[in-house]
């Protein structure tokens, strides 16, 4: 039984893990967008806009998929407890 609630706790650290490289990657992209713009009101300027825009969607758009691993391994932990839990 020992052996289960290490996996608990590994699946626990996995959890945490990816929940911080999900606000890892956010925080990434908010910084990308603040940064984004520029003092200057000129084309440079905004071609310059527009492609930190798009970096900052590229860097956020994992998050949606390490969100959705989460919530998965969320339920692979309920289920591991649950097994634990049960006698033989």
């Amino acid at each position: 039984m020992g052996s289960m609630v290490n996996s608990v706790q590994a699946v626990e650290d996995m959890i945490a893990t990816i929940g911080k490289c999900a606000r890892g990657l956010q925080e990434a992209s908010q910084n990308i967008r603040t940064a984004a713009h520029g003092d200057w009101e000129d084309e440079i300027s905004q071609a310059y806009s527009d492609q930190m825009q798009k970096i900052a969607t590229l860097v956020n758009s994992p998050v949606s998929t390490l969100e959705g691993c989460g919530r998965k391994l969320i339920q692979l932990k309920a289920a591991l407890e649950k097994y634990s839990s049960i006698r033989f």
